[in-house]
């Protein structure tokens, strides 16, 4: 068993944070920028979101493959069972938020809605 995660895993971890960092942003500062350009600042929102779905996937069928490496020194049962408990809840809201905002899209009828 490896003692480290791959670069492959390493590489999907950070830009998926990036990604998250971006569709906040695009939310949160879209106030400042005129009416006109809001949905070009919605589409950014939204292409993150496209693309963190499509990576947690991948990241989870790249997880399946090569599980994590061993924590030294080994927490407690307790302590491993919260571990797996939050990353359980983030890998499901990391799925099931974009997957809620694709079936809020296509129910809208937004134009340029991929057909999911």
């Amino acid at each position: 068993m490896r003692d480290k995660y791959s670069g492959l895993q390493i590489g999907i971890h950070w830009l998926v944070f990036l990604l998250v960092v971006v569709a906040y942003a695009a939310m949160e500062l879209r106030g400042f920028f005129p009416r006109s350009e809001r949905p070009l600042i919605n589409m950014v929102h939204v292409s993150c979101g496209i693309t963190i779905f499509v990576l947690m996937v991948a990241r989870l069928l790249v997880r399946l493959k090569s599980p994590a490496p061993p924590i030294v020194p080994k927490p407690s049962p307790m302590m491993t069972g919260f571990a797996h408990l939050g990353h359980l809840a983030i890998y499901l809201l990391f799925i099931a938020l974009p997957l809620i905002g694709m079936v809020m899209m296509y129910w809208r009828g937004n134009p340029g809605m991929p057909l999911v």
